[in-house]
Parts: C-alpha cells; structure tokens; sequence
C-alpha cells in the first residue's frame, strides 16, 4: 500500500500505514536474533545455521508498532497442521495475513503455535529480512545445549550487524554507502552464502535508487565554477537543497540540473557581452 495510493490519500487513517509497515519490517537488534542447526554434513561437523526470533520479541514489536489492541492472532488446524491469522488493524479495517507448520519435534503442539504466529509475522515483515541472508554453514561442536563454535558466532554476528546495516542505507536512500557495502562485504569471510546473497540484496536496491553524479558531471561542475556559470556558493547551496554532505552524494538528476542551471548562467552572460559589443561607440 503506497503513500500516494488514492485510497491512502483518501482515508487520514491510512497515511500513517505506510511508517507504521516500515517500522514492521525493521531489523532487531543482533542480540535478539537465536540460531538453531538445519542440515549437517554426513559427519555432524558442519551444519546450516537458520536464525529465528523468540515469539515473544515478535509480540512485542507488534505491540510497539500497532499497539496491543491494534492486532490479533487466531489459530485453527488443518490435518495435523497448525495455521495463524494475524489479522492487523489497518486504517480503519481489520487486514488478516495467515501461515501454519506442521507439529515441532519439541513441544509439539506449544511449539507449533510458536512457529505458525512467527510465520505469520513474517508475511507483515516481521523477522522477513532472516530469510534473505543466505545459506550459512558453520563448524559444530557436538554440545547439544551450544552447538556453535565460538569463532562461528561472532561470524554470525557480523553478519547480522552487517544486514542490519545495509537495511539501514537502503532505507536512507544512501547509495554511496549501499556502493561502499557492496565493494567490501567479499573480503569480510562470511561465506559464499551470506555474501552472494548481500550482493543480491544490495543490488536490488541500487537498481531502485537513482545513480549518484557521474566523474564526468561533477568536472563540468568544477569547469562552471571556475568560469563563473556557478558561484563558489554553489556546491553548499545544492548539497542543502537535496539533503547531502558533498557532490559527491548528488544524485545523477539534480547534478544535470546543476549543469544546466550553470550553462544558462554562461549563455545569458555571454549574449550580454556580444550585445555590449555590437553597441555604437560614442
């Protein structure tokens, strides 16, 4: 539901909807984040680690966001399947997204209702982003209770921080930094999985965004400073205008605008030189 929907632009009730979801959809802090083992190699020294969320931090982000009236969970079976409606409150009607598992290994019908509100979390994007983080194999230690090596959590860690991080630009719009991520995550050892699945992310992302000024547009921009077409206020001025600390961060749009702005500046000086010439001399 975008902000400049009809029925958005419509309904005041609906207008705060749009910062309401991006605040759904926002990253937890990496502390909050729990890891279990999926696969294993056929010698259980090496296994998938899959992070998850307690149930009761994706209720609290609910309540944070919505409020605790604001939204409210069903459960029904299917067969041996256990589904949740999460219904929201959106503008001023009731929205219901749904999604079910099967009975867990491990409190089996406690568990299951665990898993089934989780996932149905996860369709108004709560704890979304933990499916994007690819395939993470880590090093087992045979201990049940901490299965995961030392050395493999403070990976997992980094890698948390780090999605954390490029969520972040994404949502500022910041695409030197998306720029900057995308260059150095591959020297960082996460592991092919994580790191292709970054790159993906953070490329999808800079398709969305406008380019950043080209090297050849910020030296027409140097040129037309120097020759007058830009006054030396420029540079401060523009940056002010678009929200950013250097022409560098200019987008490629307001630099041609720039540009332009410039060349107009150059031409209207030089007709009035040429008209200063073609005067009579007295």
């Amino acid at each position: 539901m975008a902000a400049n929907d009809p029925e958005v632009l419509g309904n005041p009730l609906l207008v705060e909807w749009p910062e309401k979801e991006q605040r759904l959809f926002a990253p937890f802090l990496p502390d909050a984040i729990h890891w279990r083992i999926g696969s294993t190699t056929k010698d259980r020294k090496r296994g998938m680690a899959l992070a998850y969320l307690d149930a009761r931090d994706v209720m609290d982000r609910l309540d944070e966001v919505l409020g605790p009236p604001g939204w409210e969970a069903r459960y029904h079976h299917l067969g041996d399947k256990t589904c949740c409606e999460l219904s929201v409150y959106v503008g001023d009607r009731w929205v219901t997204k749904s999604n079910g598992c099967g009975d867990t290994d491990i409190e089996s019908e406690k568990g299951a209702y665990s898993t089934a509100f989780k996932r149905a979390a996860v369709c108004w994007g709560v704890g979304r982003y933990l499916y994007d983080l690819g395939n993470v194999w880590v090093d087992l230690t045979g201990d049940r209770e901490s299965p995961i090596t030392e050395n493999d959590l403070e990976r997992l860690s980094g890698i948390l921080r780090c999605s954390n991080a490029v969520q972040m630009a994404a949502r500022a719009k910041d695409v030197r930094n998306l720029q900057k991520y995308r260059d150095e995550i591959p020297s960082r050892k996460y592991g092919r999985g994580p790191t292709d699945a970054f790159i993906k992310k953070i490329d999808q992302h800079l398709r969305s965004l406008p380019k950043l000024a080209t090297p050849e547009q910020l030296k027409e921009i140097a040129y037309l400073i120097d020759r007058g077409g830009l006054s030396e206020q420029a540079p401060e001025a523009w940056c002010e205008k678009h929200g950013v600390e250097t022409l560098e961060d200019l987008f490629e749009k307001a630099a041609e605008q720039m540009i332009m702005e410039g060349k107009a500046t150059l031409r209207q000086r030089k007709a009035e030189q040429t008209k200063q010439m073609q005067q009579p001399k007295p």
